[in-house]
């Protein structure tokens, strides 16, 4: 359908290239270890190894303060927010600490100011605090609580029958106003995470000098004795956009909770690995609502239906390729139209325009999604020249495409019951398009009349596409045969939209969209039913070939084909009656 190829790759696929990526990575990009020095039977070989700086076990104290300060800060009593002790560096239960606590921000946070926890690991008995105590921390780690995020400037829409403008833009005006700022100003606004996680990467592995993986070495630093320290890992993995709170003057308390476990080095550099991978998407315009969909399929389900997950999504891939791949040689072999709806190829490319028109008046639509819609548009443009005579007419110095029925569709019944259907698809569709449009424009706002038009008939197109499927059904029913219809690319694309109809139990979305996921199992349905009820001789060669189009000796061929095939059936039938 086409709202389904304007949406972009799906998450599943994404995740499956991650991971593909990620271990490809791992694989090929390990550097080769140094070697030893030493040169002759004289001299020593030496071997640097790099180990963790603290041994399994070392009890340690964890200090925890609250500030406004960053670079500045230095610990004060009053501003300690959490005090673990006896905190070991291991794989044991006591290892993992909790703690929530309620305060109350200040002015100057509930006005875009920024908040830090600053962590201190020391030894045990010992403080970070200036006095009898004191010591050097073993390991130090500052975080910011708050997360700042721009928001686009709100679109000035407004109600193209009263000139009343939109309700959002006008908060937004009255807000900027208030402010002495101009109009359409970027907005940067601090929101509240609600969760500290901190941990330490528990792993005392040995390290040759140089063979390092790159991906963990980044965040490694080293003492004066070429140990390497433990690595402090933030982790923010699993603070979801939802699950952000805007701080503002209404805020009169804020709620954190704070975790301290260790994690392993596994775990941790898987979830570094995706967190860059979402980074790149993100660069390259992808949504931060993409990560997070993928990110609340790992916390809503189990490990078995993660791994199930994983192969169909594999599959779906292979699927999607094949479909694609047959899909463009069967119109590239094709000849005859007969049996083919050619007004629903034209009516998905005017689709395809409509969606390409509506995605560029949208300016939050990024580079990936436009190079999906127009390659989509590029296709069906390709196949209509398939499907038709393609020429260039002009009206005066006006240019403008002309589409001439080739004789195999327009020579036999194709047309007439494609003609047919047609009348009754555009009495189905007028009166939904036609209410669609009257609710648009009563209810809804829009810049002008051109981005109504582009908006309205992109809407019908996602809400309707999949009825355009139905002309073909009503030929088939008419020509009692469906020997004419490319079955191996329609396998494939119908195998992959049962696979998105099962991932749509995965993710977390309302009823009435899941129901939506399925109308087109409907229409593949019926054509599964057409093929056995209309089954295919496979001794039959394929009808409609176009003779305008081949030479006379193909033409030759294909008849004296035709007339061996009835020879031998005659024959058979005769040696049966014998």
């Amino acid at each position: 359908a086409n709202d389904r190829q304007a949406q972009g790759t799906p998450w599943w696929q994404r995740m499956v290239m991650f991971i593909l990526f990620y271990w490809v990575m791992m694989n090929f990009n390990r550097p080769r270890p140094v070697q030893p020095s030493g040169d002759g039977l004289n001299e020593p070989v030496v071997v640097i190894f790099h180990n963790n700086s603290l041994p399994v076990g070392t009890m340690m104290d964890l200090w925890t303060f609250m500030s406004e300060e960053n670079s500045s800060f230095v610990p004060a009593v009053d501003q300690l927010v959490w005090k673990e002790e006896g905190v070991p560096y291991d794989w044991s239960e006591s290892a993992t600490r909790k703690k929530s606590i309620d305060f109350v921000p200040s002015k100057a946070v509930q006005n875009n100011g920024s908040l830090f926890l600053h962590t201190y690991w020391m030894k045990a008995g010992k403080s970070p605090i200036e006095g009898e105590e004191f010591e050097k921390p073993l390991l130090y780690h500052s975080h910011q609580l708050n997360k700042y995020i721009t928001r686009a400037p709100i679109k000035k829409t407004k109600n193209l029958i009263s000139g009343e403008l939109d309700e959002a833009y006008v908060k937004r005006r009255q807000w900027e106003e208030e402010n002495n700022m101009e109009e359409s100003v970027v907005q940067t606004l601090s929101y509240w995470k609600g969760n500290f996680t901190i941990s330490l990467v528990t792993d005392h592995s040995s390290f040759q000098k140089g063979t390092i993986p790159p991906q963990v070495l980044k965040f490694m630093t080293f003492d004066e004795d070429g140990n390497y320290q433990p690595i402090i890992f933030d982790n923010e993995f699993w603070v979801l956009d939802e699950d952000l709170m805007p701080i503002n003057s209404t805020c009169e308390s804020l709620k954190l909770d704070m975790v301290y476990e260790p994690v392993s080095i596994m775990k941790w550099n898987l979830m570094v690995q995706m967190e860059e991978s979402f980074s790149m998407q993100r660069s390259f315009g992808a949504g931060a609502h993409e990560a997070d969909n993928v990110k609340k399929i790992l916390l809503d389900n189990d490990p078995y239906i993660l791994a199930f997950t994983f192969f169909i999504s594999v599959a779906h891939m292979i699927l999607d390729t094949l479909a694609f791949k047959n899909e463009i040689q069967f119109w590239r072999e094709k000849k005859s139209m007969e049996g083919l709806s050619v007004r629903s190829i034209y009516i998905n490319f005017v689709s395809q325009v409509i969606i390409m028109l509506y995605l560029l008046d949208n300016p939050d639509t990024s580079w990936m999604i436009l190079f999906s819609a127009g390659l989509g548009l590029l296709i069906e443009g390709w196949k209509v020249t398939r499907a038709a005579h393609v020429s260039i007419g002009w009206k005066g110095p006006i240019p403008y495409p002309v589409l001439t029925d080739k004789q195999s569709y327009s020579g036999n019944d194709t047309k007439k019951f494609d003609l047919e259907s047609m009348k009754y698809l555009y009495w189905a569709l007028y009166p939904l398009v036609g209410m669609y449009a009257v609710y648009s424009i009563i209810y809804e706002s829009h810049k002008n009349w051109y981005s109504f038009l582009v908006k309205t008939a992109a809407g019908c197109v996602y809400t309707f596409g999949f009825i355009m499927m139905t002309p073909q059904l009503f030929i088939n029913y008419k020509l009692k045969s469906v020997a004419h219809l490319p079955w191996r690319v329609f396998f494939y694309k119908a195998t992959s939209t049962f696979i998105d109809d099962l991932f749509a139990f995965l993710v977390r979305m309302p009823t009435l969209h899941k129901l939506r996921v399925f109308r087109d199992d409907i229409v593949f349905l019926i054509y599964l039913y057409q093929r056995w009820i209309y089954p295919v001789d496979t001794k039959r060669i394929e009808v409609g070939t176009e003779f305008a189009d081949i030479d006379a000796e193909e033409l030759e061929a294909y008849n004296k084909k035709i007339a061996e095939q009835e020879n031998k059936e005659k024959k058979e039938k005769k040696d049966k009656t014998e």
